[in-house]
């Protein structure tokens, strides 16, 4: 269990991190498009172009994961819908995982949506999950 705490914090400090780092390239690129008129392409500033393309090369699926396990449902809810919309052919993977989240949210229409979606037989974890 000692083992495990400090992997919690690590794992928090890194979703604090990124967190960080997409709410200031929001503001920042909010800055930068102001100064522009007219329907000229946005074309970010070298340091802002640096943080988008981090950014974008973290998976969804990844950033889900590392928000669940932090508590924090909601980004995990956000991350994964984003990761499934962008790999609609891999939704069948993240079901279980996806229904696990609105658990934690105490949304039991989520929940019964995945379970409705699922198209083989749940396990007896999966139908457990089902009617918390």
């Amino acid at each position: 269990m000692k083992q495990l705490f400090p992997l919690f914090f690590i794992e928090i400090k890194q979703l604090a991190v990124l967190d960080y780092l997409s709410k200031w390239s929001q503001k920042k690129r909010q800055a930068e498009s102001q100064g522009k008129k007219g329907r000229a392409a946005f074309i970010p500033s070298t340091q802002l172009h640096q943080v988008m393309s981090f950014l974008e090369k973290i998976p969804a699926d990844i950033l889900a994961h590392i928000s669940y396990k932090s508590h924090a449902y909601s980004p995990a809810l956000m991350h994964i819908e984003a990761y499934i919309k962008d790999n609609p052919l891999q939704v069948k993977e993240h079901l279980c995982f996806l229904q696990c989240i609105y658990v934690s949210l105490d949304e039991p229409n989520g929940v019964a949506g995945v379970a409705a979606v699922r198209q083989d037989e749940p396990t007896l974890d999966q139908q457990v999950i089902q009617y918390l």
